[in-house]
């Protein structure tokens, strides 16, 4: 069993309190922090401690990895959700030996969650995702502008590379660093990849049961609460 401490950065990220702020908040030394940092255990006093500053729960502070899981819960990985990870091109399998080497060459980036498997009972699902972009690209094929998101708790603006769409296993998201708002996915994106579908499946990108087996999921809050 592994430790993840990413529901605690999920919860500071949501009241916008940054980690030192936080160490400060509660008291812990650094050492301490970067144990948390570290997915590292730390003592149940302090652990509490964390909960009653911030009247919650244990399971907004810490969470237990069984090991044939990847270390981000997968509750958290959803759509919108921006994360650092490698993007393999669509149509080209992460085992193959051109993806090996481009995975070798290529480095993490925000990417943004735009649809995953439906498969509950699936440990390892595979996620849409799309690279995000902070400046604009005058030679970008198909690249659509966003607001009002957050990446390491700072606002920003950007782009949403959808020429290079792509696909990641969960096992290779290093990180969850912010979020784009559900209903500008569900909206914006998907509106256009459905357009665009006929072309990803006829030229052979994608194949089409990826795209029509309920890979886009409907979120799990009405939408008209946004």
């Amino acid at each position: 069993m592994a430790l993840s401490y990413e529901p605690l950065w999920q919860f500071l990220n949501d009241i916008h309190l940054s980690k030192m702020e936080f160490a400060q908040r509660v008291d812990i030394s650094n050492a301490t922090l970067a144990k948390i940092g570290k997915n590292e255990p730390i003592t149940l006093t302090i652990i509490e401690k964390i909960c009653t500053e911030f009247n919650c729960s244990i399971s907004n502070i810490v969470v237990h990895i069984p090991d044939a899981y990847p270390s981000i819960p997968l509750n958290l990985l959803k759509i919108g959700t921006i994360v650092n990870c490698q993007c393999y091109p669509l149509g080209t399998s992460s085992r193959s030996k051109v993806t090996r080497t481009v995975k070798a060459a290529s480095i993490n980036q925000p990417c943004v969650i735009i649809g995953r498997t439906n498969k509950p009972s699936d440990e390892n699902p595979y996620f849409l995702i799309a690279p995000l972009n902070l400046k604009e690209d005058p030679e970008a094929i198909l690249d659509i502008p966003f607001k009002q998101s957050t990446i390491n708790n700072t606002n920003v603006n950007g782009y949403i590379q959808l020429s290079k769409l792509g696909t990641t296993s969960a096992k290779f998201i290093e990180k969850i660093v912010g979020k784009i708002p559900r209903y500008f996915i569900d909206y914006k994106i998907h509106g256009i990849i459905k357009k665009i579908e006929p072309i990803l499946v006829s030229s052979g990108i994608i194949h089409d049961s990826f795209l029509t087996n309920n890979f886009l999921l409907p979120d799990e809050n009405n939408l008209s609460s946004h």
